[in-house]
């Protein structure tokens, strides 16, 4: 039995200098695609992180195709994440969902909302943007540090004067 509606999301770093062409396409998804195909769109932004996310709910064999075309041109200009919902169980899933809407900032559901979220969004990352001290560089450079458990490798995503941003596969208090 084959699943009616697929769930993937992006997590896009840089989000602020992309923001634009992220917000035409979000619009553009909205206004492409009917209730039936596309029925829900989330987004998500940690503001601090400069980092939006954008979770679609799609019918598979409606979307996949043109959705290819609209969005593979402008993803591969993009550092970015993506989280196929498919590969895991329902209870990974929903945990998956829990910890996107406990450590974001701002969160926006449903078509409607779409376009005044977006502008709340975009306000935040250009207040923080605004606000920094010294501009950050991305910077891919490994890093080795010891946790309580093992030491771990992990690589920047940027760094600036006043500190760096280490992107981890798993969470490390400060």
């Amino acid at each position: 039995m084959q699943k009616e509606y697929y769930d993937i999301a992006y997590i896009i770093s840089e989000a602020f200098k992309t923001f634009q062409p992220l917000r035409r396409l979000v619009i553009s998804a909205r206004s492409a695609y009917s209730d039936k195909v596309l029925p829900d769109i989330r987004m998500f932004s940690w503001t601090e992180l400069d980092t939006f996310g954008m979770m679609f709910r799609f019918r598979f064999d409606e979307f996949i195709p043109s959705m290819l075309k609209m969005f593979d041109g402008f993803l591969s200009k993009l550092k970015f994440d993506v989280i196929e919902f498919e590969r895991f169980s329902q209870k990974e899933r929903e945990a998956i969902l829990n910890k996107l809407q406990q450590t974001s900032d701002i969160q926006v559901s449903g078509r409607d909302h779409l376009s005044g979220g977006l502008g709340v969004i975009y306000s935040s990352l250009l207040r923080v943007y605004e606000r920094r001290e010294s501009s950050r560089l991305p910077a891919r450079v490994r890093v080795r540090f010891i946790n309580r458990n093992a030491f771990v490798r992990e690589y920047t995503e940027n760094i600036s004067y006043g500190g760096m941003f280490i992107r981890g596969k798993i969470d490390i208090p400060l």
